[in-house]
């Protein structure tokens, strides 16, 4: 059965619920003023309590203020007790604390309704609570409020929910096109005019029809929520792109062969979502378009890749659409190479913005397709000469096209709003063998009379009044989210046409040779712990004491003689990194079919490129760097754990344990931090068993990224059996205490081999030690409490060793814990003069245990 909002918002909320039907709801936002609060404050102050959750309350003063009189200050308010109300509310909110607080003479003061929506405090999806009853203001924006008293407001104080009982829904359906002057409060009175002033209790209401459509972008103009500026600029673009050059079929949305398109410019989001639903693909709905930007929509304000069909990669931080559309361009010349022209062969279309050219990611993209030829990559950019500051001239005079033209790109230009010259540009891209840039000139906005072509329609609404004008400007007379039949078929018809293109395609894939082949390599299902059980048993009998770095390439020797979706790489960094091997031959214009890409000084133009590859599908991407050159991929990785994808991040030198270099080659708080990021499996392997085994459980996450943190030093061995996949728990029992157990030392990576030596130092003074490897926080936090607990009971001293910062492993340690690292930056020595200045030996290590267990 379908949900309201009011369901979806009610449910999402409760906390319990009793036998007769009484909730207890969390509250989102606390909205107080000087009249209801002054006994909720004292009650607080008397119990000795303090507020739950301070950063939930909004404060302002609201019915005691005077309209006249302000040049007196407070002195201008008249009536004592108002006064007294007045500043009883700023004291209180001095001694409590609020998020934000708009007091008498601030000009943002006003009626707590009005304050709460113009200031961003009321969100779609929130519960909100206030001391007053007119709270129906927050609904137009989407979220559930609640007029509570007195006694209530001190209970949403001390516990952040509130008891209520869920209402009746009822529909109120407003037709008609609304005459000129007519408002919501029109509309509004002549409702209860109906129903009449009780009509309504015990319902939340919902409104619908056309007119309270029109009306409702008011509130997104209000909650200063969407982008209607690219979008209605670059129609005319998208719609020839569309209708006559891509290749698609939306009833298979993952065609293999289909053309890919890249919304770089993601906050236009809804040009996509409006040529999703135009060409017919089964989401979005109309439905989905109306709760564009509403919780659990999968119209998000920026594309989710996730979430539709038809949307290939998520964006919105400007230039990774397109830096991700070089990755998918080169996935598709990789595969034409070994497949032919039969199975492959497509495009990759990108529609980018000033702010995606302006990007440093951008330099890194296009000097990289321009360099390997990939013709395959058509750019459309939006040239409206506008960003949020204002016109592009404030902050930019530089000759793009010129830019692009000095990378080895092809350069065209277009009216973006001539049809005709729209089709001649893209046509002439079409022909070229390089990657194309069409510089198409539009006008932001195009058809709001009165606010296109500035930057004020690039992140605001229109309005109402400008909708209506603007309805009027292109003699649009559908009602909203209405699309005449004859447009809509019209462009489903032209959409089919890739139906036919499909089928074909089908019947060559049918008789291929290499289809078996082609389809396993798209599907991405690899079996990699296959390929590597001979190389492990091998490492078992052989003992090898090489770098972590050393260990990787040695299981990659294996892996991608096995597995020819893999293809790898580097930011110049190949023979430090040790990503390339005998089966990867260099990716390049002289050959696609190569499965190494040199990137060049190019970090976040590789790890976005990696993106791209994994989304377009039949390649594994893994790439190398330092691992103190992460931030540098940070955002990219960050979207690659967004978008669920298998990229594997290879992070070499990843600790002081690189030595000379100094700290600014030296990563001490980069582990940690990538392991903050969520859906990123960080791996940090002991040895070369360790480091096979994390390799496998990097392919085998096929819905989100890895980060492999390898050593420079030689490492010994440490692991012997390999009947299974220990890593795979994320830690693991790598000694047993020999004496009764009293210390557990849990260490990644290089210090695995510290916390062994230090173990023994314990064994030997009588006290039982037991040791945990832990290459993965990550998987390790999804084991159940009794792994957990048994590999880190409370009864003993829990010590964690890593060459990096401390925070974040007291949740391992508990507080009782000790936890040994490096929480400053490093220094330029060789490593083991590194590791025993900052403490990071058994006999450092020792004595600090030995004192905790005194204590």
């Amino acid at each position: 059965m379908s949900r309201t909002l009011y369901d979806k918002i009610w449910d999402e909320h409760v906390v319990h619920t009793e036998e007769d039907g009484t909730s207890v709801l969390y509250i989102d936002r606390h909205l107080v003023h000087e009249v209801t609060s002054p006994q909720a404050f004292e009650g607080l102050r008397q119990a000795g309590r303090k507020v739950w959750r301070v950063s939930s309350i909004v404060a302002t003063a609201d019915h005691n203020t005077p309209t006249t009189g302000w040049e007196l200050g407070y002195d201008g308010i008249t009536d004592p007790i108002s006064k007294e109300q007045i500043t009883t509310l700023d004291n209180n909110i001095a001694e409590f604390g609020s998020a934000a607080f708009f007091p008498f003479m601030s000009k943002r003061q006003g009626i707590v309704h009005v304050i709460g929506p113009e200031n961003g405090a009321t969100l779609p999806g929130m519960t909100v609570v206030c001391g007053d009853s007119h709270t129906s203001t927050h609904g137009a924006f989407g979220a559930l409020a609640h007029g509570i008293g007195t006694s209530e407001v001190e209970h949403v104080m001390a516990t952040q929910t509130l008891l209520a009982k869920k209402a009746k829904n009822m529909l109120i359906k407003v037709d008609g096109n609304v005459a000129r002057g007519i408002t919501g409060k029109d509309i509004v009175l002549a409702i209860i005019g109906k129903i009449g002033t009780a009509g309504g209790t015990g319902y939340t209401i919902e409104f619908g029809g056309a007119a309270i459509r029109a009306l409702s972008m008011d509130a997104v103009q209000a909650a200063n929520s969407g982008h209607p500026g690219m979008p209605m600029g670059m129609a005319d673009v998208a719609t020839v792109l569309f209708t006559e050059f891509m290749k698609f079929d939306p009833k298979a949305p993952k065609w293999a062969d289909r053309d890919r398109f890249v919304l770089s410019a993601g906050h236009g989001s809804m040009l996509a979502y409006s040529t999703l639903f135009l060409a017919g693909y089964a989401r979005p709905t109309m439905d989905d378009i109306r709760n564009f930007r509403q919780l659990h929509s999968p119209c998000a304000g920026h594309p989710e890749n996730i979430e539709l069909d038809g949307i290939e990669s998520t964006t919105g931080p400007l230039g990774q659409g397109l830096a991700m559309a070089v990755g998918m361009a080169m996935a598709e010349r990789h595969l034409n190479a070994v497949y032919g022209n039969d199975l492959v062969d497509h495009r990759t279309w990108v529609i980018a913005g000033d702010g995606c050219l302006m990007e440093g990611i951008n330099h890194e993209a296009i000097g990289l397709a321009g360099h390997l030829g990939l013709g395959n990559l058509i750019v459309l950019w939006d040239d409206n000469r506008i960003t949020i500051d204002g016109n592009t001239d404030l902050s930019t005079s530089e000759d793009v096209p010129a830019r692009y033209r000095a990378t080895g790109w092809h350069t065209e230009s277009c009216d973006g709003h001539d049809f005709a010259d729209i089709r001649r540009a893209i046509s002439s891209a079409l022909a070229d063998g390089r990657p194309s840039l069409i510089t198409c000139r539009t006008l932001i906005g195009k058809g709001s009379p009165n606010m296109q072509g500035t930057s004020g329609v690039h992140g605001s609404a229109l309005g109402a009044d400008e909708v209506v004008a603007t309805r009027a400007e292109l003699g649009w007379t559908a009602a909203p989210f209405e699309i005449p039949s004859d447009i809509l078929d019209s462009w489903r018809a032209l959409c089919t046409r890739g139906a036919s293109v499909h089928a074909a395609w089908a019947t060559r894939l049918a008789a291929s040779a290499q289809a078996a082949a082609f389809t396993a390599q798209m599907s991405g299902d690899i079996q990699p712990t296959a390929a590597l059980q001979d190389y492990l048993k091998g490492l078992a009998e052989t003992k090898p004491k090489v770098a972590t770095r050393k260990s990787s390439e040695m299981a990659l020797e294996v892996l991608t003689a096995a597995i020819p979706a893999m293809v790898g790489g580097s930011a110049d960094l190949t023979g430090s990194n040790n990503t390339k091997t005998k089966a990867t031959t260099p990716f390049g214009r002289a050959d696609y079919s190569g499965r190494y890409v040199y990137y060049g000084i190019r970090e976040f133009g590789m790890a976005a490129a990696m993106n791209g590859m994994a989304l377009h599908g039949g390649i594994i991407p893994y790439g190398g760097t330092f691992l103190v050159f992460s931030d540098y991929c940070r955002n990219a990785i960050r979207l690659s754990a967004i978008q669920e994808q298998r990229v594997v991040y290879v992070m070499t030198h990843d600790s002081i344990g690189l030595g000379e270099d100094g700290p600014t080659h030296q990563p001490v708080e980069h582990v940690m931090s990538l392991r903050t990021i969520p859906n990123v499996a960080v791996f940090r392997p002991a040895d070369a068993v360790e480091t096979a085994e994390c390799w496998a459980l990097a392919l085998e996450r096929t819905h989100g990224p890895s980060v492999l943190a390898l050593s420079r030093q030689n490492l010994p061995a440490i692991r012997f059996d390999v009947s299974e996949n220990l890593c795979a728990k994320g830690g693991y029992r790598l000694k047993g205490a020999e004496n009764g157990r009293r210390v557990v030392l849990i260490a990644t990576g290089s210090e695995v081999e510290i916390a062994l030596a230090t173990a023994t130092a314990l064994e030997a003074q009588g006290i039982g030690a037991d040791v945990v490897s832990m290459p993965c926080t990550e998987l390790f936090d999804a084991q159940t409490s009794a792994y957990k607990t048994d590999l880190l009971p409370r009864d003993a001293l829990i010590v964690s060793i890593e060459a990096g910062v401390t925070l974040g492993w007291e949740r391992y340690t508990g507080l009782d814990g000790l936890n040994i690292g490096i929480d400053r930056f490093g220094a330029s020595a060789p490593a083991e003069a590194l590791y025993d200045y900052f403490g990071l030996t058994a006999e450092k290590i020792l004595p600090k245990i030995l004192e905790k267990l005194s204590n």
